[in-house]
């Protein structure tokens, strides 16, 4: 409602009353437009959503809960034929559940990490675990071929560059960590 009132002042203003209105946006800016025009057709007469997630909400022709990062997988995978930096990536996310049980090695795994305060709690745990996936996840939607800097700094083809470290690493059978385990050990 806040749109559409500002929008009547503006044309107003300008003497623009029978001046139609295009909302534009993209990502979560491409959802408000699209949404915009959905909800107050009166007062904006079209929508360009680009790159807008629309159909990722719950619903009958929504997507599926985990669509979102099935696609980020897929951008990982997608690096080396065999998957292996989309496998080594989804490993270590599944090895957080482990440590996350087992305070024995949060003091090595707050090493390994080099984190500016040791892990005192699972929900550090979780905490380290969401800000590494969202990591990805910004890897992802903004894997352009040429530098960015409107997030952080990126280099072009940001998915590409961090799936550098698995360059030489081959894919080879899963071990569990060992959830008495009291020392993270190589695979």
């Amino acid at each position: 409602m806040d749109y559409v009132a500002l929008l009547k002042s503006v044309k107003q203003t300008y003497g623009a009353e029978k001046k139609a209105v295009i909302a534009f946006g993209g990502s979560y800016g491409g959802m408000l437009a699209a949404w915009m025009r959905m909800k107050f057709p009166h007062a904006v007469q079209g929508a360009l959503a680009a790159s807008a997630p629309i159909f990722y909400f719950k619903g009958a022709d929504g997507a599926p809960e985990t669509k979102y990062f099935d696609i980020i997988t897929q951008d990982f995978g997608e690096t080396y034929p065999d998957e292996r930096c989309s496998n080594g990536i989804q490993e270590a996310f599944e090895d957080f559940a482990a440590i996350k049980n087992n305070t024995a090695l949060w003091d090595e795994f707050s090493a390994l990490f080099k984190l500016c305060h040791p892990v005192d709690s699972a929900d550090d745990v979780d905490n380290l675990y969401q800000h590494i996936s969202n990591g990805f996840a910004y890897m992802a939607m903004t894997d352009y071929p040429e530098a960015a800097n409107f997030l952080n700094p990126m280099p072009a083809w940001p998915v590409n560059v961090s799936c550098e470290a698995y360059q030489n690493v081959t894919n080879q059978p899963r071990e569990e960590i060992d959830p008495k385990a009291t020392a993270l050990t190589p695979r």
